[in-house]
């Protein structure tokens, strides 16, 4: 067969189609601000001396507790109910304050200026 020249038996191409997910900029802004909340309450509750990370750590440390903690949650069952789910919350909390204390031993930085 001739270069250029179409089998008149083959399918016809395919146009492939991308998908383009788009970034709602409300779901960012509720992840920091909740996010900044969760961690704090995760600093919070951490035991011991934990206030030795900067904050945008804790921050950090807040949005993956919130999305590690959804994830434990609904592997335990949880089903996100409808409103304020304060299981979940709570979940997001301590999984936060668990990554706080991580963070603080991961970064090392002492208080103590001796």
């Amino acid at each position: 067969m001739l270069e250029g020249s179409a089998d008149p038996g083959a399918p016809a191409p395919v146009a492939l189609s991308r998908k383009v997910r788009t970034v709602d900029v409300g779901t960012i802004l509720f992840y920091v601000i909740v996010g900044t909340i969760v961690g704090l309450l995760g600093k919070f509750v951490a035991p011991g001396s934990r206030d030795n990370i900067p904050f945008w750590l804790t921050i950090v440390c807040g949005i993956g507790g919130m999305l590690l903690g959804d994830v434990i949650y609904r592997s335990f069952g949880g089903d996100g109910s409808r409103g304020l789910d304060w299981a979940q919350g709570l979940v997001a909390v301590l999984t936060a304050a668990v990554l706080v204390m991580a963070a603080a031993t991961v970064t090392g930085r002492s208080r103590s200026k001796a």
